[in-house]
């Protein structure tokens, strides 16, 4: 609204840094002209000792999770045509879709399940206070967002030693590289969202290499001890130059 972007230029103007969860909030935030002449990119964190979890890709299911609540951004139709396409390549596990959301949002996926003869091979979920242990259960974690700050799921997800497979869009991004600790496809495709979720589920040595490159990632940059250092760095700055 107009009346915010007011606001928020008026309050930039009074600043003396503007902190943004990842490089895409940044982005926006200098595109709209609402931070102050200092605009630092921390990245939030998580308690990843809840998901830490050696289970190896080899002994999961072949399950794919999608942990996120219903609405358009979230875009569960893509994931759900490209298991669509799995099942016509001879997958044979579940897509499981943990979150709440609005009702309008579920109800239109369902059909779109039902429609596609999915039925038995889509489950809805609803919210879930178990996730660690559903994560550590299925090979894949996916998000095939079309729009994101920082999914901090995938992180969750990572550090769950989940192969993951999402969307390339900025937010993810600063999480997911593709190639490297997951794989990653152009939003609303679902023809490459099948291939790359086809490599994630049979080819166990990548999708090892990929988790295990996840896992050290997480631990390595999104716990909420690195998170408050970050922040104990900035102010110390700020500090030093007041």
């Amino acid at each position: 609204m107009p009346w915010r972007v007011w606001a928020a230029r008026r309050l930039a103007s009074r600043t003396a840094a503007t902190v943004c969860v990842s490089q895409a909030v940044a982005d926006n935030v200098r595109r709209l002209k609402i931070g102050s002449s200092r605009i630092e990119v921390l990245h939030n964190g998580v308690d990843l000792q809840r998901y830490l979890c050696e289970t190896s890709i080899a002994q999961r299911r072949t399950d794919i999770l999608m942990p996120a609540r219903f609405a358009r951004k979230k875009d569960q139709p893509t994931l759900i045509r490209a298991a669509k396409l799995l099942v016509d390549r001879g997958w044979q596990g579940q897509l499981l879709l943990a979150g709440g959301g609005k009702p309008v949002h579920r109800r239109k996926c369902e059909r779109l399940v039902q429609s596609l003869g999915l039925t038995g091979r889509v489950q809805f979920l609803g919210n879930v206070n178990d996730l660690p242990q559903r994560l550590a259960q299925c090979r894949v974690a996916a998000l095939s967002s079309w729009q994101e700050g920082l999914p901090l799921v995938l992180a969750e997800s990572m550090a769950a030693g989940c192969a993951v497979v999402a969307s390339g869009i900025p937010g993810i991004t600063d999480i997911v590289r593709d190639g490297s600790n997951g794989w990653l496809f152009p939003a609303g495709d679902e023809v490459k969202a099948a291939d790359a979720l086809w490599h994630a589920l049979n080819d166990d040595a990548e999708a090892q290499r990929r988790a295990s490159a996840g896992r050290a990632d997480a631990q390595g940059h999104f716990s909420l001890t690195q998170m408050a250092a970050r922040y104990k760095g900035l102010l110390q700055s700020l500090l030093a130059g007041a």
